[in-house]
């Protein structure tokens, strides 16, 4: 990795991670600071950020299909092999293994992929990126909800299933609760009409759309506080290295050598798989209501160890 790379992309990002948790960790504000920034960094900066990059973003006339694909593929069989790995090797319950795929397989695009991407490889970057967090929610949630309610079948705990229409209105109605999906959905309706991005609430959006990702990634770091390390640290050991270093790498093979992207797109994917666990797995968990350990420790083994991978990677890349 050349210095260029770790001075402008490894050590911003991962600074103000740093300076976040040391903030949190040494109370310079109280914990419900550190909350109320979160929401207010979930509900009303990312949001905005997102509506004002695909608001203004020129997209590109090549299909999405092949990333998604691509991406996904590396979701299923790296969520397989942590769900396995969880229930034969560690002797967990069904429900376990559903945290425990959420884990390896949710990266936390919107937090810090976003942040790295966009040092890493520009506006380009992110147009890989946000066509793959325009779906990456959506589908990571309608995948754990149903894997949950097997799990819960298998457990014990639930004796008949939830019918199709009642599972497609409850994934619905997050959805369309969600403050990122409606930034984005706003932002491309936004970009499709043809409207001046001008004027006085353009200048406040941007402004606010500006602090955006300095804003999440303190959030972030104050946020490996709360979490911590708790119990179960061999399994989220183990789960974490499946996230850092095997996802990124099955992703990498998909794109180069099964479906045979160009170069850039292979680099964006395989460093978004690189990004450490999103916090989603820690609420499904929570949700379930096991886990929670497992799942916590794996977001703050992977938040550290993910400084090593990206920058591996990006070494590998050529970047």
């Amino acid at each position: 990795m050349s210095t260029d790379t770790l001075i402008g992309v490894i050590l911003p990002v991962f600074g103000l991670i740093g300076i976040g948790y040391l903030v949190a960790r040494f109370g310079l504000v109280s914990d419900a600071v550190g909350d109320a920034l979160a929401e207010f960094v979930f509900k009303v900066c990312l949001p905005l950020l997102l509506f004002r990059t695909l608001a203004t973003l020129g997209w590109p006339e090549t299909s999405p299909w092949p990333i998604w694909l691509t991406y996904f593929a590396g979701v299923a069989i790296i969520w397989t092999i942590a769900a396995i790995t969880i229930r034969r090797v560690f002797g967990r319950d069904a429900r376990s293994s559903v945290v425990a795929g959420m884990a390896a397989g949710y990266s936390n695009l919107v937090l810090l992929g976003i942040a790295v991407i966009d040092q890493a490889f520009g506006e380009a970057g992110l147009v890989d990126i946000l066509v793959l967090v325009s779906v990456h929610l959506p589908i990571m949630l309608v995948a754990s909800e149903i894997l949950t309610e097997r799990a819960e079948r298998k457990d014990g705990l639930r004796s008949a299933s939830t019918s199709p229409l009642m599972l497609t209105r409850r994934v619905a109605l997050t959805l369309l609760l969600s403050p990122l999906l409606i930034g984005m959905m706003a932002g491309i309706a936004y970009n499709v009409s043809g409207l001046p991005f001008a004027g006085l609430p353009a200048d406040l959006i941007e402004r606010i759309a500006d602090i955006a990702i300095p804003m999440a990634l303190l959030s972030l770091g104050m946020g490996l506080k709360k979490y911590g390390i708790r119990g179960a640290i061999v399994p989220a050991a183990a789960i974490g290295m499946i996230k850092i270093l095997v996802f990124p790498a099955i992703v990498y093979l998909i794109a180069a050598y099964v479906v045979g992207l160009p170069d850039f797109h292979v680099a964006v994917l395989t460093i978004s798989a690189a990004c450490p666990t999103g916090v989603n797995a820690y609420l499904i968990a929570n949700r379930i209501g096991t886990g929670q350990a497992l799942s916590a420790n794996a977001l703050t083994l992977t938040t550290v160890a993910s400084m090593v991978s990206i920058s591996v990677w990006l070494a590998v890349l050529g970047y």
